[in-house]
């Protein structure tokens, strides 16, 4: 930036880092436009003396702060009045004006330039704006749960008491062959097993899916209670059956089928394991290469996947989750501010309010000061083990109680890990007083159970979906007081928004190979999961240089 300041606290700096936006992105138009709204229908409203030059009105913005600055569409409305401006006109120089404190308020900077309580107050927050159970970002129709998860005897009005016993008996069978499963697919050495033992958030969700399956041929089946085993699903018809039923009759997208699938192949691979001859399948290389159920069902797995890779990203609507990259940012900052011990309006807030800001501000400044990483890494975050201090001297890391913050990941920490190993990444220090002040005083404040980083309200480690919740519900809050909108992003989709962002904005090569590894994964699947760019945003740069090829009049 040539003029703008990184700390913009005038009209002027704002203007200035806005026309630069500007012209990066080829508006030229638009800047004359919101150039004209800015300067002939709006400083006025200010003040500015009508015999004024450009430089003069430069130079009278730098008087305006951007708290008053805030008022903007007020004054120029003011100023339309007093001069009886057509309506028309109006519109067209209202709408520019508004685009140009859309874009402002959008910026990490505009919630500190413009704020008007003392650093240890919280934001004022809007009020009755909902929350984020409200934000309805699903296309599809609302269907029922049937986990058999949610079968609870007790709850069965209509039935006897001793057929209450009798379904509790049934499920406690069910139970306790599940974790016969359990042991065989996590266990360390399990006789006949091929292949590594499944982490243990693996196996949690390859329990889900069995306990879908058991409900669906339970509430829609009919299937009785006593039928359901696990040599049930011993059986690639029926395989077949319930990914046709997610297809058709849930609307599930072809991800849902696979998984499915893959949860039936689990079940198989324990089934027969003990038929299968393991030395054949390991010269081979390919794990239960002789069993014909295993290579039906991977065949089923395969040819969904074909759907998979032309099915839609995502079912959701998108633009009732997603955040432009600077929106994400200024979110994190207010979750900052919201760490403060007094309310807006100077009332005292409980230890516990302040402890679970602390913790809100951690997760989103994690997520977007660090290149974003799944969140399984800060549901497992342990200090000591995967949040330690240390320093980098040629390229060799050394554990130091002074140094600096990093987030230490062993292969077996994360998803990629047999691709990419050891993988360090260091904490910017912004973060540094927040996470010292959390770890030594308010995270003790909530109790925990465990030694985990973060933890739930009621002590225990985060969960997979109570930590989409609290992710979620903190940034909607965050973004329905910034933009008067609140948006609901799941921590994955920060992954998007900024690989997103950073083509939009031009990256180079060596920045996005940089990027890619440092959030675990291939450049090919940066490209093809994480770039939610339309396809006329991709084609933009080879259009606009094909224009430099045109001949001019």
């Amino acid at each position: 930036m040539s003029h703008g300041t990184l700390n913009p606290r005038t009209l002027r700096d704002a203007w200035v880092l806005y026309e630069e936006h500007l012209l990066q992105q080829n508006a030229r138009q638009i800047r004359s436009l919101v150039k004209t709204a800015l300067f002939r229908y709006t400083l006025p409203g200010y003040g500015l003396p009508a015999a004024a030059d450009d430089a003069g009105k430069l130079a009278f913005m730098a008087k305006i702060s951007l708290t008053s600055f805030v008022d903007a569409l007020n004054i120029q409305q003011q100023y339309f009045d007093d001069i009886q401006e057509p309506k028309y006109r109006q519109r067209t120089n209202r709408h520019r004006l508004k685009q140009m404190l859309d874009w402002c308020s959008a910026q990490p900077w505009w919630s500190a330039a413009t704020e008007q309580t003392p650093g240890s107050y919280c934001p004022r927050r809007r009020q009755n704006l909902g929350n984020a159970h409200h934000v309805k970002t699903s296309k599809r129709r609302n269907v029922s749960r049937y986990s058999l998860q949610n079968l609870k005897p007790e709850k069965e009005p209509n039935l006897s008491a001793e057929e209450k016993l009798a379904m509790s008996f049934e499920l406690e069978r069910i139970e306790r062959e599940l974790q016969q499963l359990c042991k065989f697919l996590t266990g360390a050495n399990v006789y006949k097993r091929q292949g590594k033992a499944m982490r243990p958030p693996t196996w949690n969700k390859t329990l889900a899916l069995i306990k879908l399956i058991y409900g669906w041929l339970y509430f829609y089946e009919k299937i009785p209670l006593q039928s359901l085993s696990l040599k049930l699903l011993d059986d690639t018809s029926l395989a077949y059956d319930y990914a046709e039923w997610l297809r058709v009759e849930r609307g599930n997208s072809p991800k849902s089928e696979v998984q499915g699938a893959v949860a039936f192949l689990n079940v198989a691979k324990f089934n027969h394991h003990k038929q299968s001859d393991q030395s054949l399948c390991e010269r081979l290389s390919k794990t239960y290469y002789d069993i014909d159920i295993i290579t039906e069902l991977r065949r089923l797995v395969r040819d969904i996947n074909v759907r998979v890779k032309s099915a839609p990203v995502s079912t959701a609507d998108e633009s009732k989750k997603w955040l432009k990259w600077p929106e994400y940012l200024a979110c994190v900052e207010f979750l900052r501010k919201d760490c403060n011990p007094f309310t807006s309006d100077g009332d005292s807030r409980t230890p516990r309010a302040i402890a679970r800001s602390y913790e809100r501000y951690l997760l989103a400044a994690l997520l977007g000061y660090v290149p974003p990483d799944r969140q399984r890494t800060f549901r497992e975050l342990v200090l000591g083990r995967s949040l330690v201090k240390g320093r980098i001297e040629q390229q060799v890391f050394f554990p130091d109680p002074q140094g600096e913050w990093f987030i230490s990941l062993e292969a077996d920490d994360y998803k990629t890990g047999e691709t990419y190993g050891q993988h360090r990444l260091k904490i910017p220090e912004v973060i540094y007083p927040i996470l010292e002040e959390w770890l030594e005083k308010w995270r003790g404040v909530l109790n925990p159970k465990h030694e985990y980083v973060f933890t739930q309200l009621n002590g225990n480690p985060l969960t997979s979906e109570s930590l989409y919740q609290l992710f979620r519900h903190a940034i909607y809050r965050a973004s329905v007081n910034l933009f008067g909108e609140g948006k609901a992003p799941n921590p994955h989709l920060i992954r998007d928004m900024l690989v997103t962002y950073c083509y939009e904005i031009g990256a180079s090569e060596a920045q996005m190979d940089g990027l890619a590894l440092a959030m675990k994964h291939s450049r090919k699947t940066q490209r093809e999961r994480y770039d939610r760019r339309s396809q006329q945003q991709k084609m933009q740069p080879a259009l606009d240089l094909m224009e430099t090829f045109t001949p001019s009049e």
